[in-house]
């Protein structure tokens, strides 16, 4: 519910600036996760698009965090600046995008008091808890955007590197460091 809130905040208010609002869907993967996002045109140039995203990030780390298992999901917002060097209706494109997003983390961890190759009666102790965070992703994006035969419609595939900085933690320290994205998405 809060998701379609913002997004239709962030749509009044580009329309409010008279902006023509195009609106999108775009998934994007990366090895421990999913992104889907809403995503509204809010500005199309010659050359340069801005858009304005909406959504929700579902973060399944398993080891590749600070901790033995993070698990977690999150809403957030995003805006990104796309730069076209082929023809304006399609070719490559490239451009930075800035997310943040707050995200609450399930994690479990796994203590062994022994040093690793020694013989050791002590029991491993497994700890478990809730790392809410406050996330800033910004990213380099390059891209292909293909439109669809009706013109209106435009399909892209795009690849992504950045990092995502843990921002403000509350709770133990979860994962964070570089993220390499797959994505798709869809204007209408």
């Amino acid at each position: 519910m809060r998701f379609l809130v913002l997004f239709s905040v962030l749509v009044g208010l580009s329309v409010q600036t008279q902006a023509q609002v195009k609106p999108g869907v775009s998934v994007q993967i990366y090895p421990a996760g999913q992104i889907v996002q809403a995503r509204a045109l809010v500005h199309e140039g010659a050359r340069t698009d801005v858009r304005l995203y909406a959504g929700v990030n579902r973060a399944r780390r398993k080891d590749y965090g600070k901790k033995d298992h993070e698990e977690g999901l999150g809403a957030g917002v995003g805006i990104d600046l796309a730069h076209l060097t082929g023809s304006k209706t399609s070719g490559v494109y490239y451009g930075g995008k800035l997310d943040v997003w707050y995200l609450n983390i399930d994690w479990e961890h796994i203590e062994n008091p022994c040093p690793p190759g020694t013989k050791c009666l002590a029991p491993a102790i497994l700890r478990a808890g809730e790392t809410k965070i406050f996330v800033v992703q910004p990213t380099a994006t390059l891209g292909y955007r293909y439109a669809l035969e009706n013109g209106s419609a435009a399909l892209e595939f795009s690849v992504s590197l950045g990092a995502e900085i843990n921002a403000y933690t509350d709770g133990d320290p979860v994962g964070e460091g570089l993220i390499l994205l797959g994505g798709l998405a869809v204007d209408f």
